[in-house]
């Protein structure tokens, strides 16, 4: 279990102690020699023609973007929690509201500012969307269910262009999205229940930053829990509660970050209408998607039962993610996609993702393996990784706990460049193996595109740093490296009860393996540890 979390109350999470921030030593682990690549030369060259690593330089992020995100984490954590605390004590006049409708509520806030609004009805009529403007509100919706009684509008709550927001305890249902931040500054949404929507439970666009999601429950609904784009940042979303997503595509994750310039499509799905299981999204070079969310702190989250993914990461930039609990995900437990970049994932617990149940054919369809058929229990025999890479550079991830996930522990998909694991527990991810696949602890990958792609690099993995990291129990191999992924440091690792290879490499090529420790033999990792022997092992 990550540092700094106790669990009561049915698995409610208390707040990690800030002290716990900052701790692991990322920088150390970054600065090393595997992320000194010559790229003017050989592999580096590869990598430096990219479009992950082009939009890398525009964006002016170098190698120590990451640590310098993590570093910054605790101040910006404790900077959020004051500017939250000074708002809920504000000795602002208190009124009441007594209408029955939201359209009503719309109209007593306009123009009010430096209030705090009490909502006393127990019931109000989402029949027009709570428009919320200006600053200075405080807004309890502790007594009050909100839900429509016709045709729901797009958003039950937007807040638009407004600044030093509190909208506390409010529990909304059966409507199209839920809440909608834009343009907006120090918001704080605080304690409030989202569920049975047909889309989005929360979305945070337009360069809003300095926002506050805490203490939410978000569950039971078709799309994402909360879906952050537009350049949104420096932002805190700490302790909800998002499970129970029924929808297939990975826009329907607990949590999405994207980059992209339109995502209005990815929101679009409803269910009955097939779009459900799809991916919808206009395709466009990584290198034109400028504006990602970034340094946001992502902490002590709880994410669980989803059918999607629990954390999905279109492009994001300069995240963190700490102590969150991401467990029985059908899809990956965290995938750092389509441009991730300088992202850091510390001490986090991903446990029990990636058994694909719950997916439709045309879900399955969608993602190219339906072809490979299902297991007796229904779920794809095409599994997935607690963590997923794939088209992602300079990403950090350290500490964390990454336990019986079942298509692997950490995979790089492909076109993964420059990335740290280190001082991870990885341990039994090898749950799904059946007659057609087997699964790694660590793979360094190389994986063929699907489908034409403008927007990806068929690649495969280089410059990546593994180190320090304890892969224990069952695992196909300990570590995998993918043809053509060359110029990998791994190092200092701990490999044991893998049921073939301590290291594994599809053919002899030149990735750097020193002080590995494994009474297991390896395979085409050098002549002296090359087994001659062929591995069989008796389909499950």
């Amino acid at each position: 279990m990550p540092l700094g979390w106790k669990t009561k109350n049915r698995g409610k999470l208390n707040k990690p102690f800030l002290s716990d921030l900052g701790s692991p030593d990322v920088v150390g682990d970054f600065v090393q020699p595997a992320h000194k690549l010559d790229l003017k030369a050989g592999a580096g060259r590869i990598v430096s023609e990219t479009q992950v690593f082009r939009r890398a330089q525009l964006l002016k992020i170098t190698r120590n973007t990451a640590a310098s995100a993590w570093k910054a984490s605790p101040k910006l954590v404790e900077s959020l929690r004051h500017e939250r605390k000074t708002l809920l004590v504000q000795r602002w006049p208190t009124k009441t509201f007594t209408g029955t409708k939201i359209s009503e509520l719309s109209e007593f806030l306009a123009g009010k500012s430096s209030i705090r609004i009490v909502v006393v009805a127990t019931m109000l009529d989402l029949d027009k969307p709570l428009i919320i403007r200006g600053s200075n509100l405080i807004l309890d919706l502790s007594r009050v269910s909100i839900k429509p009684k016709g045709k729901a509008p797009a958003f039950a709550v937007r807040i638009e262009g407004a600044n030093n927001i509190a909208l506390l305890k409010g529990r909304f249902s059966d409507g199209d999205n839920g809440i909608l931040i834009s343009r907006s500054q120090r918001i704080a949404i605080l304690g409030n229940e989202l569920t049975r929507f047909s889309r989005v439970g929360i979305v945070v666009t337009d360069k809003s930053e300095r926002i506050t999601v805490a203490e939410n429950s978000i569950h039971h609904s078709r799309g994402a829990g909360l879906f952050i784009k537009g350049g949104t940042n420096s932002s805190l979303i700490e302790r909800n509660e998002v499970h129970d997503l029924t929808g297939n595509s990975n826009w329907m994750a607990g949590f999405v970050l994207s980059d992209r310039n339109d995502v209005s499509s990815a929101q679009s799905a409803r269910p009955g209408d097939g779009s459900g299981d799809v991916t919808l999204f206009k395709e466009e070079p990584i290198f034109n998607r400028l504006s990602p969310p970034t340094r946001n702190m992502f902490l002590a989250n709880h994410i669980y039962r989803n059918i999607s993914s629990g954390i999905y990461n279109d492009g994001s930039v300069a995240n963190v993610f700490h102590a969150n609990l991401i467990e029985r995900n059908s899809k990956e437990g965290i995938c750092f996609d389509n441009g991730s970049t300088a992202n850091v994932f510390v001490e986090n617990s991903v446990v029990g993702n990636g058994q694909r149940w719950g997916q439709s054919d045309r879900g399955l369809e969608q993602d190219y393996v339906l072809k490979h058929g299902r297991m007796a229990d229904g779920s794809a025999k095409a599994k997935l990784p607690g963590i997923s890479v794939d088209n992602a550079i300079f990403n950090l991830l350290v500490s964390n706990r990454i336990e019986g996930n079942y298509g692997g522990g950490i995979k790089i998909v492909r076109t993964g460049f420059l990335n740290a694991f280190s001082r991870n527990s990885v341990k039994d991810n090898n749950t799904g193996q059946n007659n057609i696949f087997h699964f790694f602890g660590i793979e360094l990958g190389a994986a063929k595109g699907d489908a034409e792609s403008v927007e990806l690099d068929f690649l495969p993995s280089i410059g990546n740093l593994v180190k320090g990291n304890d892969v224990r129990g069952n695992h196909y191999s300990g570590v995998f490296f993918g043809v053509g992924s060359v110029e990998n440091h791994v190092f200092d690792n701990s490999i044991s009860d893998a049921k073939c290879w301590a290291l594994e490499s599809a053919t002899h090529q030149p990735n750097y393996s020193v002080n590995n420790s494994s009474v297991l033999r390896s395979r085409n990792i050098g002549p002296r540890l090359d087994a001659k022997e062929h591995c069989q092992l008796d389909a499950r």
